[in-house]
Order: C-alpha cells, then structure tokens, then sequence
C-alpha cells in the first residue's frame, strides 16, 4: 500500500532560504509588516507571531524596550536565537488564554489550520482585534477568475524553476496538498470582514496580505 506522506516543515535544510525561494518577493512582505508593528508597539506591550517556524521574523524586528515578544507554533524549528519567548502551542488554545496585544502576526499560518481549527483561530483574532491589538495576516489564496488564477500559478512555478527541481516543485506540491488549504478571494474577503475594517497591504502573484488595525 502506497501511504502519502504529509509535508514536514522540520525536515526542511534552511527553512528561511526555501520559503524565501517559494514566495516571490517574501522579502518585501516582511519590511511591511514590520514596519506597520513597529508602528502598533507601545512600552509594556506585546507582540506576538503565531507560526513563528524558525523566529526570523521575531529576530529581525527592533526591540523597543520593555515591549513582549512571542512566536507560538507547534514544531520547534528554531534558530539560535533568543530575542523572544518560544511557546510550542496549537494557535486557538494560546489564543484563548490571552486578552490583549498590540501586534499578532500570522504570516501564511492559517492556511494550513483545517475548517474548524481556522474559525476557532479567527474567533480568537477577532475577540482581541476589540481588546485593541493590530492584526497581520498573509496567505495564499486562489484568483477568483480561473484563467487569472493559472496565468499567476503558471507564472509561479516558472520562477520556482530557478531554484528548485520539477521534481521537487511536484513533490511538494503532492505533499501539500493534504495539509495546506487555502482560500479563493471571495472567502478570503468574507472571512476578513469579520473583523470589519481591513486593508490588504501587499501582493506578490498568489500570495496576499493584510492589515486589521486595532479598534
């Protein structure tokens, strides 16, 4: 019997050097988004990336001082680094124990939460979205119009040839395919309206992201 086997983030050689190689311009997305925290982060605040995979992002953010910085995820695939507080949690439980924040990032994290964990994580957001905290949000999504849609995926993996096999480029894709689910823009946008006011702040093909400011 041929049994599929799911991706594994912690089995990947330099995760940050493959994310950044499979996201055209995830460079960019970082400097938005830690430019629009930098904004949001007050003394005594907190600051918190739920799938913080290596904590990159963490280390990479100036530390104002007295603010908390955070990064929850459930496999501990970090760097050597110790600029944050490291909680190996499932997004929705952590969530719940918390009232407040001033920034909660998901960079391309809820994408890979099923149906019913995905709207427990979004009824978190939003509870402390009230309580005053910024959120950002990143992830795939599928063009609503089909032919866009190819012409953006096509385009996609033509870019990714250039540092990946088509071997490679297939296996993950077979890999993901049972653990990642992402949304069309249609869904995307009802599930951000939740929230109320959003914004979307960046773009690069497929891949979207963007900005719920504190209420």
């Amino acid at each position: 019997m041929n049994t599929k086997k799911a991706f594994d983030f912690e089995s990947v050689n330099d995760f940050d050097r493959h994310i950044a190689l499979s996201i055209p311009n995830y460079g960019g997305l970082c400097d938005i988004f830690r430019a629009i925290s930098l904004e949001d982060l007050h003394p005594q605040g907190r600051f918190i990336d739920i799938g913080c995979s290596t904590g990159s992002f963490i280390d990479s953010m100036p530390k104002p001082e007295n603010v908390e910085f955070i990064g929850v995820d459930l496999a501990d695939i970090r760097n050597n680094n110790s600029g944050f507080t490291f909680i190996k949690q499932e997004a929705s439980e952590y969530l719940k124990g918390i009232q407040s924040a001033d920034v909660i990032v998901l960079m391309f994290t809820l994408q890979f939460a099923g149906k019913h964990n995905r709207n427990k994580i979004i009824d978190e957001l939003v509870r402390i979205n009230k309580n005053g905290a910024t959120i950002l949000i990143a992830e795939k999504v599928y063009i609503d119009n089909s032919k866009l849609n190819q012409t953006l995926h096509r385009e996609h993996i033509r870019t990714k040839r250039r540092s990946f096999t088509d071997s490679e480029i297939l296996e993950k894709d077979y890999q993901l395919s049972g653990s990642m689910f992402c949304k069309t823009d249609f869904e995307m946008n009802k599930e951000l309206s939740r929230f109320g006011e959003y914004h979307q702040v960046w773009q690069s093909y497929n891949f979207k992201a963007w900005c719920i400011n504190a209420l």
